[in-house]
């Protein structure tokens, strides 16, 4: 099975191909992200600009789909509140289930990927390292390069830390492959009843 991961925002959706014939799917066949051209950065969803993007993003999703023939889809199931950032990122969203004609597209909630590669979202948990990275690299969330820190450990890679879009669709990418497999269902359910519990 072939999978093909979007990490979607406005300027840089990273993208990523997994591939489960090559060692149980712990090959990443290719990774990069999409960088929004300057001139479509406007923040108004409603003026050719905007249309422009779109189109941009339709025509860039389906040159990775025509060249990687993905079997499933795989974006972040949003959990945001309803405002531009989050109508455009729907917006791309849209764009590119529709680029994928009949591919099957599948949602992954974010906190779903982050319990399969157990990030915690925890600020009294970091480390002075974590910190120094994230000044240096000017990274916002510690989340980030945990998250960086563990798919360069399973896959083998050398993403940089600014390299988090890439990073976060490989992440979703295995997250759905575990999914198909039936590897995180149990752990899915269980982590849902222990926050519950708490």
């Amino acid at each position: 099975m072939i999978i093909l991961g979007f990490d979607v925002s406005k300027k840089r959706t990273g993208w990523s191909v997994l591939d489960d014939t090559k060692v149980n799917c712990n090959k990443v066949v290719a990774y990069g992200v999409l960088e929004c051209p300057k001139e479509y950065e406007k923040d108004n969803n409603l003026d050719e600009s905007f249309n422009a993007l779109l189109r941009w993003y339709y025509d860039k999703s389906l040159k990775l789909i025509s060249k990687y023939d993905p079997d499933v889809i795989v974006l972040e199931d949003l959990n945001i509140q309803y405002n531009i950032a989050a109508k455009t990122i729907l917006q791309i969203q849209a764009v590119i289930k529709l680029s994928g004609d009949e591919v099957p597209v599948k949602l992954i909630h974010n906190k779903t990927v982050k319990s399969v590669f157990k990030i915690k979202n925890d600020s009294n948990y970091i480390d002075q390292n974590e910190l120094k990275i994230c000044k240096e690299h000017k990274i916002k969330k510690v989340v980030k390069v945990r998250m960086i820190k563990a798919v360069n450990e399973i896959f083998d890679l050398k993403l940089k830390y600014n390299q988090d879009d890439e990073a976060d669709s490989i992440a979703l990418a295995y997250t759905q492959y575990l999914r198909e497999v039936g590897a995180i269902t149990k752990n899915v359910k269980k982590e849902k009843r222990n926050t519950k519990s708490r």
